[in-house]
């Protein structure tokens, strides 16, 4: 099953991205008519980091820490993607 995510500008939400391990997304809106952002924002213990990664509005899907997602709708209201769940039996 794929999840989907539906997120507005400054709005994150937890992903699983495999067995025990999740981050955060967050969108971070349009800096102009034809990119997007999205923040990643990981951590573990008392280390973390967070990088925000500018993509084309017109992409596919994109791939962050080896876990791809379907772009949907991009817009400068609200970033909808979906997940691919891979299933690790």
């Amino acid at each position: 099953m794929d999840e989907i995510i539906r997120l507005a500008p400054e709005e994150y939400q937890k992903v699983k991205l495999g067995f025990a391990k999740a981050a955060h997304l967050l969108y971070c809106g349009m800096p102009n008519k034809d990119t997007f952002s999205v923040g990643f924002l990981k951590s573990e213990g008392y280390q973390g980091y967070g990088l925000n990664i500018y993509y084309p509005k017109n992409v596919n899907s994109i791939t962050i820490n080896n876990t791809e997602f379907k772009v949907l709708e991009v817009s400068p209201e609200k970033l909808v993607i979906q997940q691919f769940i891979k299933n690790e039996f």
